[in-house]
């Protein structure tokens, strides 16, 4: 009994010895696969199973390798491929074109006999989109980068500005026989009817009259905006990229606009009468994007698109201002108000309205350094809510409310008012350099 008892605890401490060999750390032997219908001894080489890779914490570690680890997903290569800098900036030169302002007739040029009128014959009408000009410099800054190892998450912020560009047109006669009639079409509110106010008439009434957009008379038309972008990478390698964009827009159109017209009769009165009008125009909304990049060794393709959505505040500035004099030149009076502004109805409206802000851009770019690209793009902006001056301009006038009419401080008629808007485009092309590290 006693030499059954010590065999048996010599049996179990020699399976606990065994066991302990192992070890808990060591792993399994390879299984082996053994053909169909044959055991591994029939002369078919039994083919190791390896461990297949394993997932941790999001991230993939390569079976058989001391590699780092890497973001699991299909658009990724093991070691990491979403290539391309930690941080960029840089800067480009603008060269746009964009909707222009549509003025109404502001002044009419004909023979004596025309007396001005709008479609008469000889008569020569200033006004619609002649007015304004073609093209408009500027430039625009970006800066970036990523703030996650494998590129997957950053921001980038970017500002734009076009130049204020003067337009603008002026015309003169004296009162001789032979000189052109110089007029200001208008509607007549009393009489019910088109009419023109005359600035130069022969024998009667010498003149001129200039309108602009800017210089001493003022002005301006100016568009810049910003925006700023979370990113976030949807799929990449070594050659292309595809970020989603979530961010904030923000867009600026400002318009100015002075007509002037400065009159002496044949008594020897005169007048000087100004008309201004001001519009702003600034979008506010979120925007949302994608960015696809592509790369043929040093030559690279971006392609980006966005669509903002929020809202325009729209601002209409308008007011005038008439100077008399008497008939020895001598100052008679000022008076706050115009020929086309007047009282009943200037002043400062503003309004706001839904607006959606579309804009695509494409550009090729060439890598000179490791650091250093150059690029030239092209730049397509729509923007479907904005007041422009042209469209606000007021041509019905009560005759009663013009001082150089009555002669005096006029009688005020308040009208209702309301801002015109329109839509709006803008498109252009751009070079510029951009520093990657």
């Amino acid at each position: 009994m006693r030499k059954l008892i010590l065999g048996s605890l010599s049996a179990l401490l020699a399976g606990v010895g065994l066991a302990g060999a192992e070890g808990p750390g060591m792993l399994p032997a390879p299984r082996t696969a053994t053909a169909a219908g044959g055991d591994a001894g029939a002369g078919v080489a039994p083919t190791p199973i390896m461990p297949g890779p394993t997932v941790l914490d999001g991230r993939l570690a390569p079976a058989g390798a001391d590699g780092p680890l890497v973001p699991a997903g299909d658009c990724l290569t093991v070691d990491g491929g979403c290539g391309g800098p930690d941080v960029w900036f840089g800067g480009e030169y603008l060269l746009w074109w964009y909707k222009k302002n549509n003025f109404p007739a502001l002044l009419t040029l004909g023979p004596q006999s025309s007396g001005g009128v709008p479609g008469a014959p000889g008569v020569r009408t200033i006004g619609g989109t002649q007015l304004d000009n073609d093209q408009h410099s500027g430039a625009r800054f970006n800066v970036g980068g990523y703030f996650t190892e494998y590129k997957a998450f950053g921001i980038e912020g970017s500002f734009f500005i076009l130049e204020s560009k003067a337009y603008n047109f002026a015309a003169a006669a004296n009162a001789a026989n032979g000189s052109q009639f110089i007029g200001l079409p208008f509607f007549d509110l009393l009489g019910g009817r088109e009419a023109v106010r005359v600035i130069t008439a022969p024998n009667a009434v010498s003149g001129s009259i200039l309108a602009t957009t800017a210089g001493q008379c003022s002005g301006s038309s100016r568009l810049y905006g910003g925006e700023f972008n979370f990113l976030v990478n949807l799929c990449c390698d070594g050659h292309y990229r595809l970020d989603l964009l979530l961010g904030y827009r923000h867009l600026s159109l400002e318009d100015r606009f002075r007509i002037q017209d400065d009159t002496s009769g044949t008594a020897g009165t005169a007048s000087v009468i100004t008309d201004k009008f001001d519009t702003n125009s600034r979008f506010n909304g979120g925007q949302v994007g994608a960015r696809a990049e592509y790369s043929f060794g040093r030559l690279g393709l971006q392609v980006v698109g966005k669509v903002a959505v929020g809202s325009t505040d729209e601002t209409l500035d308008s007011a005038g201002l008439t100077t008399l004099f008497t008939q020895n030149g001598q100052l008679n009076q000022t008076i706050p108000a115009g020929f086309l502004a007047v009282p009943g109805n200037s002043g400062r409206l503003t309004c706001e309205h839904f607006a959606v802000v579309p804009e695509l851009n494409a550009r090729v770019s060439f890598q000179v350094l490791d650091c250093l690209s150059v690029f030239a793009g092209y730049t397509m902006l729509y923007w479907s809510d904005v007041a422009r001056t042209g469209d606000n301009i007021n041509r019905n006038v009560n005759l009663l409310e013009v001082p150089a009419f009555v002669g005096t401080v006029p009688g005020t008629a308040p009208r209702q008012v309301t801002i015109r808007t329109s839509d709006f485009w803008a498109h252009g092309v751009s070079a510029g350099v951009e520093f990657r590290y």
